[in-house]
């Protein structure tokens, strides 16, 4: 695990973490500007807490 995937993992970004697993394999990393990969990263992560939190939300609604 290398010092990026570290932080992300202290700080619980697992949405950004996860996006930046995945531009590492694909190597997109390198492809895009230190503004491009940020955005990304941000947006993966915002859509995660939109899904955790509509997960929760479902989940004390107790729906049958």
């Amino acid at each position: 695990m290398n010092a990026i995937e570290t932080q992300l993992s202290q700080l619980r970004l697992g949405g950004m973490q996860r996006s930046w697993n995945a531009m590492v394999e694909t190597r997109q990393h390198h492809q895009l500007s230190l503004g491009e990969g940020l955005e990304v990263l941000l947006q993966a992560e915002a859509e995660e807490r939109i899904h955790r939190r509509f997960d929760r939300l479902k989940k004390s609604a107790q729906f049958r």
